[in-house]
Formats: structure tokens, sequence, C-alpha cells
């Protein structure tokens, strides 16, 4: 951790694309406050120490902290957004304070409450992630989520700093396996992915299905079918006729959930068929024959195990 306590450094890598910050006490104070928060060391503004790195790309911000013990508040949003905040803790503990009493761990993740005030207390040095997007999948709730720790938070995390430590150019496709990845996060967290105002549209609610169960190898077109009361006939001509259809979406899903526990657990997951269940997927071969019809090959993957198999 920085030993300054009112100086701030701020450096830039791979084009500026991410930034570096390293300091304490009142120049790390006014570094949150630009950034939406309100910071206080747990012994006074003197023993605020931050380290920080953030990357602003297409809509999205990602910002890793490591930071001594810290009381961080925000205040609810003054204006109608889709634009939602999520901390992945990746070590240490506290306690939200605002807008309810909850205890936090390692791997838990939080979605900050839209228009309500978020007060937590981090009560030993720690680690977090915090990503700032506007969901592709729906109109998240306005409530506070929070997680028990678990596997996709860690992944996401580790999708996360990927980006961070990544050297040249962000593609689409892994700025969309971030975003999935916060979803399936979010997910965890107790968050209502609805449609728009009104009456969901079957594209909204079977996108909302899909993201919820697609880590359970067993949910499949019918399942889902099922789930919405309609035929799969139906569904198929519906979600089809609105981009893609059913069978794409689900893949699409679980290929971004792979992609987020390769970046965790590195390219085991590949041969693991434990771990491919985990991404909801049969068998590690089903897993890479999926990842063979993605835009791009898993991070780290070996041409033998990014080929389609046969």
């Amino acid at each position: 951790m920085p030993r300054s306590i009112n100086s701030f450094s701020e450096t830039g890598d791979h084009g500026d694309r991410v930034r570096y910050f390293s300091g304490g006490g009142i120049a790390a104070r006014h570094w949150f406050r630009r950034r939406g928060w309100t910071v206080d060391g747990l012994r006074g503004v003197d023993s605020l120490e931050l380290v920080a790195r953030e990357m602003r790309m297409d809509g999205i911000v990602i910002r890793t902290l490591r930071y001594g013990p810290v009381t961080m508040h925000r205040s609810p949003a003054s204006h109608a957004s889709n634009v939602r905040t999520l901390l992945l803790i990746d070590r240490g503990a506290g306690t939200i304070l605002l807008p309810t009493r909850r205890m936090l761990g390692a791997s838990s993740t939080v979605v900050l409450p839209h228009r309500r005030s978020f007060q937590v207390r981090m009560s030993a040095p720690g680690e977090l992630v915090e990503v700032v997007l506007a969901p592709k999948g729906g109109v998240w709730s306005d409530d506070l989520g929070v997680s028990v720790p678990g596997a996709a938070a860690s992944a996401a995390s580790a999708l996360a700093r990927a980006l961070l430590a990544g050297a040249g150019e962000v593609k689409d496709a892994e700025v969309a396996h971030l975003s999935l990845a916060m979803e399936f996060a979010a997910s965890g967290a107790g968050i209502s992915v609805v449609g728009p105002p009104g009456n969901a549209s079957l594209a909204h609610r079977a996108d909302a299905m899909i993201r919820r169960n697609a880590h359970d190898p067993n949910f499949t077109v019918d399942s889902l079918a099922r789930a919405l009361r309609v035929s799969r006939r139906h569904l198929t001509r519906t979600l089809t006729n609105a981009g893609r259809s059913p069978r794409a979406r689900l893949r699409e899903v679980r290929v971004a959930y792979a992609q987020a526990m390769i970046g965790s657990v590195g390219t085991a997951v590949l041969r693991d068929d434990g771990q491919a269940r985990m991404c909801g997927f049969a068998s590690a071969r089903a897993l890479r024959d999926a990842l063979s019809r993605a835009a791009t090959p898993p991070m780290g993957a070996s041409p033998e195990h990014s080929g389609r198999e046969p």
C-alpha cells in the first residue's frame, strides 16, 4: 500500500487506455469523489490509502482497488438511468451499513441500489473490482443486491482483471463476455432482470430465464419453453425473428461463462468435465466445441484446445 499521506501519482499504459493511481489522504479522497464516492479511512483521512487501475471502454468502466480499512458512501442517483455499479470483493471483509446491514466476505457480489444511498465499511485491507455498465439483457431492479461468496463473482472478477492487464485493443467480443459475466454475478446477487415497463416481451423474458439457468447443463430449449409456458415452435419462431434462436442465445451465455471461468482458473476448464458442467456444458468436449464456434478463442487456449471437435 502507498505510504505517502497526501500525495498522489497517476500514470498511463497501453496508449493511456489503462490508468494507474497510487496515493493516500486528501488526494485519494478527491480521486474517489470524482468517481461518485465519499470515502474516509477508519482512523481518519490521513489513514486513507489507495492503489487503483482504471479502464473506460464502450460504455463500461472497470476499476480495481486495493485499499486499507475504509468507509465508502455513494449517494442515490438523481436521474433515471439503466447504468448500474457492481462491486466484486476479491479479498477482505466488510459490512454494508446502508440501505440495510449485511456482512460481506471475499468472492461476494454487490449490486449497488440506484435510487438509495449505499454505505459500506471495509474493516481490513482488501481488494475489489468495481464495474459500471448498462446491462444488455434488460432493466435491473433499483434495489440492493448481495450474493453469498460464489464462483460467478470470482470468474467475473478474473475476466475484468484480464482485460485490464491485456495489451492492445480490447475486442468487442471481450466486452460482450465481460458484460454477460457481470450479469451472471448480478443474478447470483438476487437481481431481478426484467424487460421494459409493462408486459415484457417473450424475447426479454426468455433472455432473463436463460441468464438465470444457463449454468445448469440440463436446462434446454424445451426447458425454456416449458418455463415460459409456450410451445417450442412458437418460442423458436419468435426469438429467431427477434434476432437469434433460443439455442444460439443459450450457447452465447454459456460461452461467456466459460470464457470467464477460463480467465479465473485457466485452461484446465477445457479438459475438466466437472468444471465444464459448472458452465452449463454436458462435458469438456461440448464446451470446446461451443468455444470453437465463438468469434474468439478462449483466452490462453492453445490451438489443440480451440479447434472444433469432430
